[in-house]
């Protein structure tokens, strides 16, 4: 098939090959990337394909998949919705979204749906009953003193407000009160988020498994001082007579006032600085707006790259986006928020790529499936652990 442009992606005639393909795990990394954004382009779109592989539909849970006769199969989708084409274009989405049915059974030509659990296709999961219990991660953290004193932070609520005397819920609700001299320390687990709202204003989004500690007052020598292991998000106060440094993972971050986030898991072999607005210095080296820094831990020495800031800071906004992003790097991140284990039969399944949209929302199951659907992977799930073979 010859390549396709991305302005060609409307053409139903294109679109009915990528999901065929799609669904035969036939679609190479490019045509992927093809399908990808036609789903992202408008909301009938993904309807549509969700209809198309929703699992009442395929049975994804308990059937295989066998390609019978692909030629026939595309050639009668291309001829149904070439007679598509011929209704006027107010009518063809809506002709679309109502022949999703027929599609499906269009492409039943082209795969043979049969029950036979032993016979699995790697758009697979075999999971048990605890794993369709396991939930997404939710608003959780535990706010340690330097006397020792830990406070177990409510789940019901969203963040923390801090000032040199005090902590209180975002809401108003005391937690409380604080000596100004003595470190704090806020901890997420995995599976847990948490904000913070620092005395000069200084919003922070933590990530699973993840602390900042600081000093209520947050002054030391002239300069607002906070430490971070793991990850998050800053919005940082503008003040030039302060500036904001964030110690991470053998680097320190400096800015007067700016968007931007790091990931420096100690589990990750580089430290990632992502810059989305403002300007920040990064053991000396300036960043601009959507470019990252990377460090990498066995040789300290620090990269600076173009990238698209998004798929950096979309887990504070509920995702996980990825483009081309190793399966290994994209389930870290999953591990994290559903306090799971990933255990690898061989390492070529570590090596596959992913790119596409998550909601860390969904249940664990429904996750896997979803990234299963590529056909880069299977997975087994045993109680908190996944198992992952190519």
């Amino acid at each position: 098939m010859q390549q396709m442009r991305k302005e060609e992606i409307n053409n139903s005639l294109q679109v009915s090959d990528l999901i065929s393909d799609y669904l035969v795990a036939q679609l190479t990394e490019q045509r992927l990337q093809l399908l990808l954004a036609w789903i992202e382009e408008d909301q009938e779109n993904r309807n549509v394909f969700e209809r198309i592989c929703d699992e009442k539909n395929l049975n994804a849970a308990n059937l295989s998949f066998k390609v019978y006769n692909s030629d026939l199969a595309l050639q009668k989708v291309k001829n149904e919705l070439r007679r598509t084409n011929t209704i006027s274009p107010v009518r063809k989405l809506q002709k679309w979204v109502a022949g999703v049915a027929a599609i499906i059974a269009l492409i039943g030509f082209a795969v043979y749906f049969f029950k036979t659990p032993a016979n699995l296709k790697k758009d697979q999961v075999i999971t048990t009953l605890s794993a369709r219990e396991i939930k997404p991660g939710k608003n959780v953290a535990i706010l340690s003193f330097a006397d020792g004193k830990k406070i177990r932070l409510s789940d019901v609520q969203s963040g923390l407000v801090m000032d040199a005397s005090q902590v209180k819920y975002n809401d108003g609700s005391p937690v409380s009160a604080l000596n100004g001299t003595k470190l704090l320390t806020i901890t997420t687990p995995r599976g847990g988020t948490y904000q913070v709202r620092l005395s000069d204003g200084t919003r922070v989004w933590l990530n699973a498994a993840s602390s900042l500690t600081y000093l209520p007052a947050l002054m030391v020598n002239g300069e607002r001082r906070v430490k971070l292991l793991g990850e998050a998000y800053f919005e940082v106060t503008k003040d030039k007579a302060h500036p904001f440094v964030v110690e991470s993972a053998g680097q320190q971050v400096t800015v007067l006032g700016t968007h931007f986030n790091i990931n420096s898991y100690q589990d990750e072999q580089d430290t990632k600085t992502t810059l989305v607005e403002g300007s920040i210095k990064v053991n000396g080296v300036f960043l601009k707006p959507s470019q990252q820094s990377v460090m990498t831990g066995h040789t300290n020495r620090l990269e600076v790259k173009e990238v698209d800031p998004s798929l950096a800071v979309a887990w504070k906004d509920g995702k996980f986006r990825c483009r081309r992003e190793k399966l290994e790097s994209l389930l870290r991140k999953v591990g994290r928020w559903y306090d799971v284990d990933i255990v690898y039969e061989n390492e070529a399944a570590k090596q596959q790529t992913f790119s596409g949209t998550l909601s860390k929302a969904d249940n664990f199951e429904k996750v896997l499936k979803r990234i299963a659907l590529t056909g880069e992977a299977n997975f087994k799930v045993e109680g908190r652990s996944v198992i992952v073979t190519r």
